[in-house]
């Protein structure tokens, strides 16, 4: 999973978080459960760490970023 820019489709699903819009396939976000998304930090620099209840496996249509930070 990774993150993108994107404008919302009829197909996806919102969430208004802090003032942010986080936009989803609902078809996606059925098959992987609640995702939870952190910033974190470390001496190379800084990321987001995106996790979910129902990992994906890396053939179930996730990018080159997979389980890393973003």
């Amino acid at each position: 999973m990774g993150l993108a820019l994107d404008e919302p489709k009829d197909t996806d699903k919102t969430f208004d978080i802090d003032e942010i819009k986080f936009v989803i396939e609902e078809e996606l976000l059925t098959k992987t459960g609640e995702i939870k998304i952190e910033y974190t930090q470390n001496p190379f620099g800084g990321g987001f760490k995106i996790e979910s209840a129902n990992p994906l496996s890396a053939d179930a249509g996730s990018d080159a970023c997979g389980s890393c930070s973003c």
